[in-house]
């Protein structure tokens, strides 16, 4: 699978792997750990830089009092017709983003940005197979209808702007 992070500013090829306190792609906010996720980042792909591409199994320790998580592992070539995903787009400062996935859609993570008393952007981590649109909304007061910043589309080998 090929990675990717989607913020405010469009598409940008990979995800970035945070060191510590173990490789792992954080989703959400750091600073707020109830609304931040970490999936683990095997080492064989190690830190350096961002996570071009990857595959993902379901991470069980049997010694670990945790409940069962997902690990990004190098790719296997599988799954090379979808594409990991970073949703994390700030686009309402003053209201609420939020996303429209296509029904199915296989999320690693949900996390969420909040600022101040009002949780204001979700934070995803999903797997996008191809024909997959993501569109990104906000809305700004609650009196009107949400508008639509942009879509994503996979086509099952790049995403892209779709509108």
């Amino acid at each position: 699978m090929k990675c990717y992070t989607v913020t405010e500013n469009g598409v940008r090829p990979g995800i970035e792997v945070m060191p510590e306190p173990y490789p792992h792609v954080g989703v959400g906010d750091p600073a707020v750990t109830y609304d931040y996720r970490r999936v683990a980042v095997d080492e064989a792909l190690g830190a350096n830089g961002p996570l071009a591409s990857c595959s993902y199994v379901i991470d069980r320790d049997e010694g670990d009092t945790r409940a069962t998580s997902y690990k990004l592992v190098p790719a296997s070539g599988v799954d090379d017709d979808q594409a990991l995903v970073l949703l994390v787009a700030h686009c309402a400062p003053n209201g609420r983003t939020f996303y429209d996935f296509p029904r199915y859609t296989f999320t690693l993570a949900n996390g969420w940005y909040s600022a101040g008393p009002r949780v204001r952007t979700p934070a995803n981590l999903i797997v996008m197979k191809k024909g997959y649109t993501v569109r990104v909304d906000k809305i700004e007061d609650l009196t009107q209808r949400p508008e639509r910043v942009f879509s994503i589309a996979f086509d099952g080998s790049e995403l892209r702007l779709a509108d």
